[in-house]
């Protein structure tokens, strides 16, 4: 079964911090909307089964984890004012 990889079911810790963070820090916004879109583009790949090479898909993936490993060091130290 095909996963989405949305930040609340990738960090169901940090459920409280994700609306002030996203209300209060344009950059954690800009990110996630670019992490959300790449992730849907990455479902769409394996739903569709488009035509596109496994390197590309593999760097695909590479490009969403390292986007979520920002994502959530920005999570972890985010101390709303």
């Amino acid at each position: 079964m095909l996963q989405r990889h949305d930040l609340e079911g990738e960090f169901p810790e940090y459920r409280g911090k994700l609306a002030s963070i996203r209300a209060a820090n344009e950059n954690f916004r800009t990110l996630e909307s670019e992490y959300a879109a790449l992730d849907k583009e990455i479902l769409t790949a394996e739903e569709n089964g488009l035509p596109i090479t496994d390197e590309h898909f593999a760097a695909m993936k590479r490009r969403r984890l390292a986007m979520k490993e920002q994502l959530e060091g920005m999570l972890k130290a985010w101390q709303p004012a």
